[in-house]
């Protein structure tokens, strides 16, 4: 686990960060690991862990951030947070959905032809 993984799981404050320009490298560092664990997802069980470490709903990375940083945060912090965590995770879940293309061909042409049941007849 990289620096930047672990900062997720400490509160802000223990970071010692207190305004809202110091969360800036701190999602900047996370985006950069993301983008570089992204990179080495060539596979399929390589795209799950990686899926599974940034999605997880109890010990994933975004799970992390939410409540370890967002929810104990100040009300100065909050938007800032907020906003990154908001701007972090449409970056993961798109470079995820990118990459699951890349990899499973077929998914995206599945995804794109399945049958849609809430339409009528």
């Amino acid at each position: 686990m990289t620096d930047i993984l672990k900062k997720t799981t400490m509160a802000l404050d223990r970071l010692g960060i207190r305004s809202g320009s110091a969360v800036s490298p701190l999602f900047a560092e996370l985006q950069k690991s993301f983008d570089t664990e992204l990179a080495q997802a060539t596979d399929s069980d390589a795209w799950k862990e990686l899926r599974d470490r940034w999605l997880s709903r109890k010990k994933g990375v975004l799970t992390q951030i939410k409540n370890h940083w967002l929810q104990p945060a100040g009300a100065e912090l909050k938007p800032e947070v907020g906003k990154h965590l908001n701007a972090l995770r449409a970056r993961v879940e798109g470079g995820l959905e990118e990459r699951r293309a890349e990899i499973e061909p077929g998914a995206a042409a599945g995804a794109a032809e399945a049958l849609d049941l809430t339409l009528p007849g």
